[in-house]
């Protein structure tokens, strides 16, 4: 596991409160339990989270009409909707709150930003599953995308090989992409694809922040602000990582 995939793990707030806690009732340092349990309640509050996690994320929910110009050689959607679960028979492909990225992907294409629709591969799971990028094919043509409108892109691990892949089988002729991914995850994307040589055009979706900006009770602790916590601390320091690592390649 590299620092940049290990680092987040060790401060994520589930994680760290739970080392903290442990840590505290085998020394005896209830100080240290105590402020384990305050992380943890502190990252589990919506009314304080989601404020945060909105303005990390700086982006309104648009649809592709509302764009100043959509217009672009290519519309590149990123991976990371898919999971595997047990079927009757074999595994099966289930979708998360991020299958927003097909939908924003299909639209894009539907009101001719691109003729070409491109899917990153998504990791690999075992050579037994299709890739989440052949998954995605398939629910793009259910919505109604022509089959040779698609093009998918080879298996990639994380986002720099995303790009990578995306420069390899798609530059010199695609130069300008409308990307589409999460938007927690589009300041990083955008800017690795910018450094792979694209001329970018950003369509978050997948906004992931309730209408009133805080949630149904904002000071109640819920899961789903723990989860919102965690995304905020990973994608915080993966931006800053790359930001360095691609400041140091340029000296």
């Amino acid at each position: 596991m590299s620092a940049n995939q290990l680092l987040p793990l060790l401060l994520s707030p589930l994680y760290l409160s739970l080392v903290l806690i442990f840590l505290g009732l085998w020394l005896r340092r209830y100080v240290v339990t105590a402020a384990g349990a305050v992380i943890v309640l502190l990252a589990s509050l919506p009314g304080l989270v989601f404020p945060i996690y909105d303005w990390q994320q700086g982006y309104v929910r648009k649809e592709v009409s509302a764009l100043p110009d959509c217009a672009a050689d290519a519309i590149v959607v990123l991976a990371g909707a898919r999971t595997i679960t047990a079927g009757v028979s074999d595994p099966v492909t289930e979708w998360g709150d991020a299958i927003d990225r097909i939908f924003g992907g299909v639209e894009a294409w539907e009101r001719s930003c691109a003729s070409k629709l491109v899917f990153t591969g998504g990791g690999t799971v075992s050579p037994a599953y299709t890739s989440e990028g052949q998954a995605m094919r398939e629910l793009a043509e259910k919505l109604g995308v022509m089959p040779a409108a698609i093009t998918v892109l080879p298996s990639a691990s994380n986002t720099v090989d995303e790009a990578t892949e995306a420069r390899r089988f798609l530059a010199p002729n695609i130069s300008r992409i409308l990307l589409v991914t999460s938007g927690f995850h589009m300041r990083r994307a955008s800017m690795l694809f910018r450094n792979a040589g694209f001329e970018v055009i950003e369509y978050p979706v997948d906004l992931r922040v309730p209408p009133n900006g805080v949630g149904p009770v904002p000071w109640l602790p819920h899961m789903m602000a723990l989860n919102r916590s965690d995304i905020m601390i990973r994608e915080g320091l993966g931006l800053v990582y790359y930001r360095i690592k691609l400041w140091l390649e340029t000296i």
